[in-house]
């Protein structure tokens, strides 16, 4: 293939793999309800060992950035860790296949194969993307035209997959076994897609390390905290998942709809995001990207609200999550373009480019976002005394479910609309990239 033309192919082979992850995050978006309902778990000791193992997470995020940007292969220097896709695929069949055994075991296991999931595979292909897509394309400048694009793309198969899904489990997912059926529905086809990339997107240049230049960790660490955008979007990127994550809907369609099969209209809601990534590149070019973000997340905020005005009506449902996933669906999808514009900066301001480095931060604020929404999710329902064997739930149970998916979210929003204020890089990188352009012409690069 060639990749100076970076046209429909290219977008979507280098989609693929984003299309896995989006659809293995919407099936481990129902690990909290397998875990309580079908392995008999508290809530509140799920909720916590969620929260460990993503803090955890933070850990090998640094690591596996450090490895990448120390990476020098054949196959390249992000690619070949395209290849932890296979392991993702095999370790959410396994989370959902637990065996029957005591509560200490299952509690134990759970932690396993959640730990084995998000701080090994789902690690190494986060924070491999954004080098790998630049050194994929001999123009940085393309990133967010290539980030919309497989963002549309993503969607599309995200909402098959949020549609499809709880019609499986309402058919299939009433047992146990039924879980993993449903795990093999979706993981073998998707782990397929997944590879594509690497099978064919090649990467075409490489960052050079000057002669002699040696480096560590600390070192690596210490340019990092030094690049402010990388680390100010990355907290962006942190409160849009810990808003996602504790608005999950699962709870809510089954305590106040009294049917989680709703979910699949609900989930068409996402519409209206597929729409907003296409014109992307418009809006960024015009507005400024992080800007585009901060009127979103406010958009956010008042779309949750709206479930208030009658809890159990679905066309409002439809209503408040078509404009409350504004509120993190952009960040998210646009994170890697950014990252790549802070990798940019980086350079240009320090001298050297660090990509495994910056890149690992959108897996580290995307975990601990997923741990501390995940986390919160438990503890509030148990504080709440929420009981998974109940058919009815106690008044404070759900009060704290309606709580979860309005007000709380909400207040998540407008704190992410703050902090982009902060954010103006988007100013500087003309100049910034003019500059870059001739040190890298005058090295050689």
């Amino acid at each position: 293939m060639n990749q100076k033309k970076t046209g429909l192919g290219f977008k979507l082979l280098f989609s693929t793999k984003t299309v896995f992850v989006c659809v293995m995050s919407a099936l481990m978006g129902y690990v909290t309800l397998y875990a309580t309902d079908y392995m008999q778990l508290s809530p509140g000791i799920v909720g916590v060992a969620f929260m460990i193992s993503k803090i955890f997470d933070g850990f090998t995020d640094f690591v596996a950035g450090a490895i990448i940007d120390r990476t020098h292969t054949k196959l390249g220097q992000a690619r070949p860790y395209d290849l932890a896709i296979i392991g993702y695929g095999v370790a959410v069949i396994l989370i959902f296949s637990a065996p029957n055994v005591g509560e200490t075991q299952s509690l134990i296991y759970l932690f396993v194969m959640y730990t084995i999931i998000n701080s090994v595979f789902s690690t190494l292909i986060t924070c491999n993307e954004a080098p790998y897509l630049s050194n994929a394309i001999d123009d940085t400048r393309k990133g967010v035209d290539i980030v919309s694009f497989s963002s549309v793309v993503s969607l599309i198969f995200s909402l098959i997959a949020a549609v499809a899904t709880p019609q499986l489990i309402a058919t299939y997912g009433t047992t146990k076994e039924g879980w993993r059926i449903i795990a093999l529905m979706l993981v073998v086809p998707f782990t397929i897609i997944g590879m594509l990339r690497f099978i064919f997107i090649k990467e075409i240049r490489a960052p050079k390390r000057n002669e002699g230049e040696k480096t560590n960790l600390k070192e690596d660490l210490i340019l990092l905290v030094k690049n402010k955008y990388a680390i100010l979007f990355s907290i962006i990127l942190l409160i849009s998942n810990i808003c996602s994550n504790i608005s999950n809907m699962n709870y809510y369609c089954i305590y106040f709809m009294n049917d989680i099969g709703v979910l699949s209209i609900i989930s068409l809601s996402v519409l209206l995001v597929i729409f907003i990534m296409m014109i992307m590149p418009v809006l960024s070019k015009k507005f400024g990207t992080v800007n585009v973000i901060k009127v979103f997340a406010i958009i956010g905020a008042a779309g949750y609200m709206i479930k208030m005005i009658s809890p159990s009506s679905v066309p409002l449902a439809f209503v408040s999550c078509m404009l409350s996933n504004l509120g993190f669906y952009p960040a998210w999808f646009i994170a890697n373009s950014i990252m790549i514009d802070a990798m940019d900066y980086g350079e240009w301001k320090f001298g050297r480019r660090t990509q495994g480095t910056i890149s690992c931060l959108t897996g580290i604020a995307s975990k601990l976002g997923t741990a501390i929404g995940a986390g919160l999710i438990g503890v509030l329902l148990e504080m709440a005394h929420y009981d998974g064997s109940l058919d009815v739930q106690p008044g404070s149970a759900m009060s704290m479910i309606m709580a979860l998916v309005t007000y709380i979210p909400a207040i998540l929003c407008i704190v992410m609309a703050v902090t982009a204020s902060f954010y103006d890089l988007d100013k500087k990188l003309p100049q910034i990239r003019e500059e870059l352009e001739v040190r890298r012409q005058a090295n050689g690069n």
